[in-house]
C-alpha cells in the first residue's frame, strides 16, 4: 500500500504550494496582529476578527495596512521615476 502524502507529483505540487503559503501568510498576520504594540484596544480586536473571518483577504489587507504604515511612521518615502 502506498502512502499518498508521500508521493507528490507536479500537479499536486501546483496545488499544494499556494495552498501551504496562504496558510503561512494567514499565521503570520495572526501572530504579527496579537504582538503589534501600536494596535491598541478596538484596533486589536477588529484586525483580528476582520483575519478570521476572511483569512486570504484579511491577511493581505492587513500587510498593506501595516506597509503603509511602517512607511508613514519611519518617515521612507516611495517614489516612483519613469526609466
Amino acid at each position: 500500500m502506498e502512502l499518498l502524502f508521500l508521493i507528490f507529483e507536479t500537479p499536486e505540487l501546483l496545488f499544494l504550494v499556494p495552498i501551504v503559503a496562504a496558510f503561512a501568510l494567514y499565521i503570520y498576520c495572526l501572530a504579527d496582529c496579537i504582538r503589534n504594540n501600536q494596535l491598541m484596544g478596538n484596533s486589536k480586536l477588529l484586525w483580528l476578527i476582520i483575519i478570521l473571518i476572511v483569512p486570504f483577504i484579511g491577511s493581505l489587507i492587513y500587510l498593506n495596512w501595516y506597509l503603509y504604515e511602517f512607511v508613514t511612521i519611519s518617515g521612507f518615502r516611495l517614489t516612483i521615476s519613469p526609466p
